[in-house]
């Protein structure tokens, strides 16, 4: 019997995630305010619909 396993390449650029179920890159479904610097942010699976969320820093604003 051949066993296959998904192998998830790293490192991912900021704010995107895995999914920890099937192992499917997840999409970024909605983006809050969170507290300063910092934004809350939703992951959508697209094939077992598993959700995650985190908290993700970001950088501030650029100067012209």
């Amino acid at each position: 019997m051949t066993h296959t396993k998904h192998v998830n390449p790293d490192p991912l650029p900021p704010g995107q995630s895995w999914c920890p179920k099937c192992g499917d890159l997840m999409g970024l479904t909605r983006v809050q305010p969170d507290s300063p610097g910092n934004d809350f942010r939703t992951f959508e699976c697209p094939r077992c619909q598993h959700i995650e969320t985190m908290v993700v820093a970001f950088a501030g604003r650029l100067s012209a």
